[in-house]
């Protein structure tokens, strides 16, 4: 069985981001701790999970599937040049933190994209 192509872009986009927040700011990441880690991925998937069944119907009746597939599927671009900026403020928590908080929110956002 093959997976729709945003559903691996998800995965891919996980893995990338688990990598990159771990990395030294050295090499171009955040160099958090895993256990800091873990926080952010599970908070994500518990937005993910209290938002989606709300959202996305909303959204689907507003737009229709392919419309709705329009207006986000851009948002994983923004999310993949995003990353990198992100390393400009890893020593500055106070703007990390948000930002983080805010990629987050937009890869859940992009999943509405997945048909």
């Amino acid at each position: 069985m093959m997976l729709p192509p945003l559903i691996t872009v998800k995965h891919a986009f996980d893995g990338i981001y688990s990598v990159y927040t771990y990395t030294s700011p050295l090499h171009g990441g955040l160099s958090l701790p895993v256990e800091k880690i873990g926080l952010v991925m599970s908070a994500s998937a518990l937005f993910g999970v209290a938002v989606t069944p709300y959202l996305l119907p909303r959204l689907t009746a507003s737009y229709g599937t392919t419309g709705l597939f329009a207006l986000i599927a851009p948002v994983w671009p923004v999310l993949a040049l995003g990353l990198p900026a992100t390393s400009l403020i890893a020593g500055h928590h106070a703007v990390l933190w948000p930002a983080i908080g805010a990629q987050q929110i937009l890869k859940n956002i992009g999943l509405f994209a997945v048909p």
